[in-house]
């Protein structure tokens, strides 16, 4: 496999380095930690206008028509300058399950309303029982002549209080084994018995609960056939879990704490040092994680469903990113703990910030322990059974 970039891909990534060095503001920033929202209308405004929200989507839609190659030096390079990017995320996520199962008249409408930024999806998966284990969802849509009716709880759904529409997932055959009796649908949150509610995150920014409760749709918004929407949830599995994300900032809290002690702590930087020994190790970690991230979107290029690589990749990643975080705020000291609000804060936050909201990437799109699982049964083909 070859990870070497073209040209035109090396100058897409000096293309987004240098639109995120102008855009990523402090001013945007504050925006972002004062509402804990991790949407700026503004900026997600230009990225329409760059065309980057359709950047891997097919021309005929009004996308760019890039590979995934190109989305993954996208996702790395903005969360490497911590841009606001979870509804680009989520959009492009949703949107490539619509694309794999939908029907023309909902990609026209959603994939170029999305495209365009004038729609928000939120990701109806999670619920309290079924988090790693997506599979053992209960959320209900019960069919009823030409429409079904939904009842059920979903947690942790980013956006969900400024989407306009929610991909959601039920259990439409209680008889069928678990991944066989899921459907994908679209629904309108404007749809009567919707209910949303604010939960706070480690991180600090909001999520939510869902409640649907006698939620009547149209058969037309299902997406795909009905019990066989375990397709689209797997393929938005892969892409959430390719691990650049985490690459980048991994990349930045490294790049912030070498340049910190370079200025205040020099000695540190020794050779025989103990913390330069600590952060060179680092330094090759994350080189192995960006191989193994790369890994992902090389495969959906070439057809391939990276499987169990996404989750090689979201495991080594995510316990790095945490590993890199411990580490800044060991050979720096106690001020990385201040928030940006602090006048003896480090970077403007930064360290305090990744510090807390680490752990979130190593929860969700499944725990570490699923993707250990994941990987032991469908890469080394172990058996769970003794």
């Amino acid at each position: 496999m070859n990870f070497a970039f073209t040209d035109e891909q090396l100058a897409f990534r000096d293309e987004v380095r240098a639109f995120c060095e102008k855009e990523v503001t402090p001013e945007m920033m504050e925006e972002i930690y004062s509402k804990g929202d991790e949407h700026s209308p503004s900026f997600y405004k230009k990225l329409a206008e760059k065309g980057w929200i359709g950047l891997d989507f097919p021309k005929e839609y009004g996308g760019l028509g890039k590979q995934q190659i190109e989305m993954g030096i996208f996702r790395e390079e903005t969360a490497y300058y911590m841009a606001p990017m979870m509804s680009n995320e989520i959009n492009n996520i949703l949107t490539h399950s619509i694309l794999l199962l939908g029907n023309e008249e909902q990609k026209r409408e959603l994939v170029t309303g999305v495209i365009e930024g004038n729609i928000q999806l939120c990701m109806g998966y999670t619920e309290p029982g079924s988090g790693s284990d997506l599979a053992s969802l209960k959320t209900r849509a019960v069919k009823d002549g030409d429409r079904y009716v939904i009842n059920g709880q979903k947690i942790f759904t980013t956006n969900a209080h400024i989407a306009d529409y929610c991909i959601l997932a039920a259990r439409t055959d209680v008889n069928a084994p678990k991944h066989k009796g899921i459907s994908l649908f679209i629904v309108d949150m404007k749809t009567k018995g919707i209910e949303v509610g604010p939960l706070w995150t480690l991180g600090g920014y909001r999520v939510n609960t869902v409640y649907f409760e006698n939620v009547i749709i149209d058969e037309s918004n299902r997406i795909g056939n009905e019990n066989e929407g375990w397709k689209g949830l797997a393929l938005a599995l892969d892409i959430e879990r390719s691990g650049l994300v985490y690459v980048g900032k991994a990349r930045r809290i490294l790049d912030e704490t070498i340049k910190f002690l370079n200025k205040e702590k020099p000695d540190c930087l020794e050779p025989q040092h103990w913390v330069s020994e600590r952060l060179n190790e680092l330094l090759a970690e994350v080189k192995a994680a960006r191989l193994l991230a790369y890994r992902v979107p090389l495969m959906q290029a070439e057809g391939k469903v990276p499987n169990s690589e996404a989750s090689m990749a979201k495991l080594y990643s995510t316990e790095l990113l945490k590993k890199v975080c411990n580490t800044a705020i060991e050979v720096i000291g106690k001020n990385t703990l201040l928030t940006h609000r602090s006048l003896h804060n480090v970077c403007n936050g930064l360290f305090e910030e990744n510090y807390r909201s680490a752990a979130m990437g190593t929860i969700v799109a499944g725990t570490s322990q699923i993707q250990r699982e994941i990987i032991a049964k469908r890469k080394l083909h172990l058996s769970s059974k003794k």
